[in-house]
């Protein structure tokens, strides 16, 4: 998938409440106003776990929602 098209995925835009995220994470995304992974995208790992309440637990649920679906690319180092 190049990188236009994962850019274009369906689920990039979409708000995260119709996400499978548990609701624990969607809560917290909530509270930073984060409402799509296209925001979330916008930070690298070492920075997402410098805001309050994204912890380790978050971040491997999010690195694995991506992975799972064919956009790792798109993660910041």
């Amino acid at each position: 998938m190049s990188q236009l098209q994962m850019q274009h995925h369906p689920d990039i835009n979409k708000s995260l409440s119709d996400l499978p995220f548990s609701d624990h994470f969607k809560k917290t995304a909530t509270a930073l106003n984060f409402k799509t992974l296209a925001e979330i995208l916008k930070y690298d790992s070492a920075a997402l776990t410098r805001l309050p309440g994204f912890n380790y637990h978050f971040l491997q649920e999010f690195i694995s929602y991506i992975e799972n679906k064919g956009l790792a690319d798109l993660l910041k180092e």
